[in-house]
């Protein structure tokens, strides 16, 4: 507290790289889970993993294993992969098998496991 840029504040200054317009449809609360969620998967699948980054997409067939699927680092982490064309996902989802199933693509070969 007190601290400038802190996590108490209103406004808080930052990168424009890591910055995003809102859409009309998200209210501001569900917004701001978005950066760190998204930016947890992404660092997580193409630096950790070193998956193909998106701007090398993938031809062959390459099943990532995705465990917790339903949180919100999981939903980005499999909508980030289906995004550059990588395939089958093995997604892990628990009771929340619904809500992935919404997200992958069978025809493609994906699978939800409870």
């Amino acid at each position: 507290m007190g601290t400038p840029h802190g996590i108490s504040t209103e406004c808080s200054i930052t990168w424009a790289q890591l910055t995003f317009i809102i859409s009309d449809k998200i209210d501001f609360e569900e917004a701001a889970t978005i950066p760190l969620a998204a930016m947890t998967a992404a660092l997580a699948l193409y630096q950790k993993l070193s998956l193909p980054l998106p701007w090398d997409p993938v031809k062959e067939r390459l099943p990532p294993l995705l465990t917790g699927g339903v949180t919100a680092v999981g939903a980005f982490a499999i909508k980030l992969v289906i995004l550059f064309n990588i395939h089958p996902i093995i997604a892990v989802a628990g009771n929340g098998s619904s809500y992935v199933e919404t997200l992958v693509s069978k025809d493609k070969g994906d699978v939800v496991i409870d």
